[in-house]
């Protein structure tokens, strides 16, 4: 793995030293390096808060890395979005493209892992009869209700 300073571009301000928890960079004749490269856990975190794009990083590839779009961190943003979120109840009686399925997937793979493992997978499962057999399977301790009926409640016993 390559790590490396563009020293014309660095400002010296010593965010990465500060934020690689891997170890990674130091202060060295009080200036930032990369010293103990081998203890790299990939997370590029180092690329990120650099302000001067002073830091060559080989994991990931340059163009995966997306700057922080600071006006989607708002919090009239967030308000908008926690409070219009609502599970999906009704689903359509068709199958979801592949497209946005590939799509979802892709944007998975930025959500944070231990060190940046990224060690997990996935199983897309598109067969109908396999959907609502692992369903039933999952939550077929509950009752399936008549529409127009009302909810019923049971009371289960407290534990001492």
């Amino acid at each position: 793995m390559r790590i490396e300073k563009i020293e014309d571009k660095c400002n010296q301000c010593l965010l990465c030293v500060r934020d690689c928890v891997a170890g990674v960079w130091h202060i060295v004749d009080g200036k930032s390096q990369p010293v103990d490269v081998e203890l790299c856990n990939r997370c590029s975190h180092c690329v990120a808060v650099c302000p001067c794009g002073a830091i060559r990083h080989d994991s990931p590839k340059m163009e995966q890395i997306i700057g922080v779009n600071r006006k989607n961190l708002q919090p009239d943003v967030y308000r908008d979005i926690i409070s219009s979120r609502r599970s999906i109840r009704q689903f359509k009686d068709a199958p979801v493209p592949r497209d946005i399925i590939e799509q979802v997937l892709d944007l998975a793979r930025y959500a944070p892992t231990a060190s940046n493992d990224q060690n997990v997978g996935y199983i897309v499962v598109t067969g109908k009869h396999l959907i609502e057999e692992t369903a039933n399977t999952i939550f077929g301790f509950t009752h399936r209700k008549k529409p127009g009926s009302r909810p019923t409640t049971a009371i289960l016993p407290q534990q001492q």
